[in-house]
């Protein structure tokens, strides 16, 4: 585990699983789960004290009401439980499960392997020329009155 990560095991396992209920695989795409997205997850969960709090409390409530229900962590549920279970969190902690989705879909799809997939490559800003400005374009205001007046005259 990163010396950095804020997360246990336990909430590492559930968060995995919950990525890869949030974004499945398709036959042309990964799921979340397959990015390895927790390190950024974690970089953007401890940018602010209460979004720590969000994530983690977040992720505990799952695992306490997957052990009051099923009997088991949310990893080893089915999918129709995971899913079960998280349409459940959408409704009763929105705040924590909109701000997980938007940390996996900025994971996700930033992600190199889902930018290739989807036929996008990052450009090398070496290798881009800048052009010269088109200084045609500057010449119709160049050509106007001032706008503006002189306080001293």
């Amino acid at each position: 585990m990163n010396n950095n990560m804020i997360f246990d095991q336990e909430r590492l396992e559930t968060l995995n699983a919950v990525l890869g209920v949030l974004i499945p695989a398709n036959n042309a795409m990964p799921s979340a789960s397959e990015l390895n997205l927790e390190p950024l997850i974690n970089d953007l969960t401890t940018r602010t004290n209460a979004t720590k709090k969000l994530i983690l409390d977040g992720l505990q409530q799952i695992n306490i009401y997957c052990a009051q229900q099923y009997s088991m962590p949310f990893a080893e549920l089915p999918k129709e439980g995971k899913t079960e279970v998280l349409s459940e969190t959408e409704t009763k902690n929105n705040v924590f499960f909109s701000t997980l989705l938007r940390f996996a879909y900025d994971g996700y799809y930033s992600h190199e392997d889902v930018l290739s997939s989807i036929g996008y490559s990052i450009p090398n800003p070496l290798d881009y020329k800048l052009n010269s400005p088109n200084q045609e374009l500057l010449d119709p205001q160049r050509k106007r009155e001032p706008f503006w007046t002189n306080p001293d005259s």
